[in-house]
């Protein structure tokens, strides 16, 4: 997935300020990393993951994402256990959108089949972004109740500098805040809760930035989620685009 694995490799969003295709394209990447971070929350595990991408010259798009992943996720009813996003082994992704070069609009459904059947086995996000010069910014919308009734509501919102250093080499520049609108908010960074940094009740924002130095298919990056459950992680990786016919 363009959009998901741009994100954990370069800590931007993938296209929106790219020429469109001239024809329809479909295509296929793989990708190994350190450590699977996301929005600077930290699963503690090495992560492998894979996408399969459609883009139609008309500006419509969608595809899949696929990885493995570790507990870390959202409690949305406040009752200690993570219960809104992941604490399984695998996560799908699912995403359509248009873009036109210049905006981006769209959703995404991340799912975790080894989830039990409930509230917390996915959620889902609305997102639109924008593209001026290096600069790219994205809102990131999850609305309560969509995928089970003790879903929360929050607010992300990021923004990405892409800094070309040489035609193969690049630094990516990263801060994101998420902003809780419902009851309860709480993150956990792969930590048993009994661990004293386990985030409990945790109804206030949080920022997380990141930097990455991206060499052709390979990259390196650090990330920083600030309050408590946070800190900084390094992730090394690589990834590779696949042929499809």
């Amino acid at each position: 997935m363009k959009l998901k694995s741009t994100m954990v490799a370069a800590l931007s969003v993938a296209g929106i300020g790219a020429a469109l295709p001239a024809q329809a394209e479909l295509d296929a990447s793989i990708g190994v990393a350190s450590e699977y971070v996301f929005r600077g929350l930290a699963s503690g595990s090495p992560q492998v993951w894979g996408g399969l991408d459609y883009s139609h010259r008309s500006g419509a798009y969608g595809g899949v994402w696929v990885s493995n992943t570790s507990a870390f996720g959202l409690d949305s009813d406040g009752d200690g256990q993570v219960d809104s996003v992941a604490d399984g082994n695998e996560e799908v992704d699912f995403y359509a959108g248009w873009g036109n070069g210049l905006v981006d609009l769209g959703a995404i459904y991340y799912a975790y089949p080894s989830q039990p059947s409930q509230g917390g086995s996915s959620i889902t996000e609305i997102y639109a972004g924008t593209a001026i010069g290096p600069f790219t910014g994205y809102l990131w919308y999850a609305p309560a109740g969509v995928d089970g009734p003790d879903d929360d509501e929050y607010l992300y919102v990021d923004l990405n500098v892409d800094t070309p250093l040489t035609d193969s080499t690049s630094l990516g520049w990263h801060v994101g805040y998420v902003e809780p609108l419902g009851d309860a908010y709480e993150v956990r960074a792969s930590l048993p809760e009994s661990d004293p940094n386990f985030v409990k009740n945790a109804d206030d924002g949080r920022f997380d930035f990141g930097v990455s130095l991206n060499i052709q298919d390979y990259f390196l990056a650090l990330t920083y989620l600030e309050g408590s459950g946070g800190g900084f992680s390094t992730i090394v990786g690589y990834s590779w685009a696949l042929p499809v016919e």
